[in-house]
């Protein structure tokens, strides 16, 4: 773009040395100091738009950090509570399957008094009254 401006600068003072009413100096020079903050104004617009970008990406990659740090911790909640139920429920059977077993034996206690005199009937009735 400099090159066109100067190419035009060179040619606008040919035609204004021959009078010829094309732009004045001045103004071309107006022009050129223009083009340069434009061309200054976009390299700041450029800059800043990476800028922004970067910022952004540095955002998103800490809020994806943060967002696994907290469902990591939701992950150990989660199944710490599932740990404790799983205990609770344990211990439950357990303490279901001991009494049981405690009414079972109960139950055998009280039964073995009849099948011992069952079975000593039994041998006696055989080998009986000799």
């Amino acid at each position: 773009m400099l090159l066109v401006c100067e190419n035009f600068l060179k040619l606008s003072t040919d035609y204004a040395q021959k009078g010829s009413g094309l732009m004045s100096i001045a103004g071309v020079e107006k022009v050129k100091d223009s083009e340069k903050k434009a061309e200054e104004i976009r390299k700041q617009a450029d800059e800043a738009a990476k800028q922004i970008a970067v910022s952004a990406k540095k955002e998103a990659a800490d809020l994806i950090e943060l967002s696994k740090k907290e469902a990591e911790a939701a992950y150990k909640d989660v199944m710490k509570q599932a740990e404790v139920t799983a205990d609770s429920l344990y211990q439950e059977i357990i303490d279901a399957q001991k009494e049981e077993c405690k009414k079972i034996k109960e139950d055998g206690q009280a039964k073995i008094d009849g099948v011992v005199d069952n079975i000593v009937r039994k041998v006696v009735g055989i080998y009986g009254n000799s």
